[in-house]
């Protein structure tokens, strides 16, 4: 069973377990796509700050895709 920590809307942040029993981070992204990160080398500080600076990169295309529409 899945439970959501985060959701930032364009991505959340659900934590498992996999089938040793071992905790593991799942970074589900809008567009369908899939992370998954093992929580015995990555805390969810670190996986917070992938997804983060994820999506600043993504809100910045995004903008300099609509500045480059209106010119």
């Amino acid at each position: 069973m899945r439970e959501v920590l985060v959701n930032y809307g364009d991505a959340k942040i659900l934590r498992d377990k996999s089938p040793g029993g071992i905790p593991r981070w799942i970074v589900q992204w809008n567009d369908g796509s899939m992370q998954m990160y093992n929580a015995a080398w990555y805390h969810l500080k670190t996986v917070k700050g992938f997804v983060d600076k994820t999506l600043g990169e993504r809100k910045w295309v995004n903008t300099t895709a609509e500045l480059k529409s209106n010119d």
